[in-house]
């Protein structure tokens, strides 16, 4: 009992002080962005969205459901050849979808109607393969039941974000160029977020590959992707 309440506690605290952090970046930004630099912002990253759902959502669950049931057993050879599979097909999901994006910039544009948020668009593509790297180690953690691990790293993520974001846009005064630099400092942020949680993986696992695991995996992941990016 007294675990579980740990648990929940660790869970809600972090929440709460990351949301809160979120809340004021996005007023920060709202502010030095101006209504037109946010607008280009959202559309470009509404499409990013739909990308990064292949990645972190079915994933990052199906890894955190196998690694607690192979730590419960004691497997962790299992474990760890479980979450470098699920690493490698998110790797190569997110190197196919920086490919589309890349060849359908054209489409985008027509269907975004401003030049500009596909150039946005393109400068967001690197963080899809950070945030597959982040989202299965996330996923990882929370298998092993490391809560704390895992709402230090989103609170680090809003805090690191939140200075490169004021050191790259300090003394810009051009939207579009605030707006650029608002999206390297995301990029930024992400890889940072990914080596943190990387970090602390490897404290504990390591990397195992082993042919015949992908499509039990794959099984798992695609009904709740399937779901996220219908809604998406």
């Amino acid at each position: 009992m007294k675990t579980i309440f740990k648990a929940v506690a660790t869970v809600t605290i972090f929440s709460i002080i990351t949301r809160l952090l979120g809340f004021f970046f996005r007023i920060f930004l709202s502010r030095k962005l101006s209504a037109e630099g946010l607008g280009l912002f959202q559309m470009s990253s509404s499409i990013l969205t739909i990308f990064l759902t292949l990645i972190s959502s079915g994933l990052p669950l199906t890894t955190a459901k196998m690694v607690s049931k192979y730590e419960t057993q004691h497997e962790l050879k299992k474990r760890n050849i479980a979450v470098s599979t699920s690493l490698v097909i998110a790797l190569v999901l997110s190197i196919l979808s920086i490919i589309l994006i890349v060849c359908l910039q054209n489409v985008f544009s027509f269907a975004l109607k401003d030049v500009r948020a596909t150039t946005i668009l393109l400068i967001l593509t690197p963080s899809i393969i950070f945030s597959a790297v982040y989202a299965i180690f996330r996923g990882a953690l929370w298998g092993q039941n490391d809560y704390f691990s895992c709402g230090l790293t989103e609170f680090i993520e809003q805090i690191v974000r939140f200075i490169l974001t004021f050191i790259m846009l300090y003394n810009v005064s051009d939207i579009f160029i605030s707006t650029k630099m608002s999206a390297y400092a995301f990029d930024l942020t992400c890889l940072i977020s990914a080596i943190i949680v990387s970090f602390i993986y490897f404290r504990k696992g390591k990397l195992c590959f082993k042919k015949g695991e992908y499509k039990p995996i794959l099984r798992s992941a695609m009904p709740i992707t399937g779901v996220r990016l219908s809604n998406s």
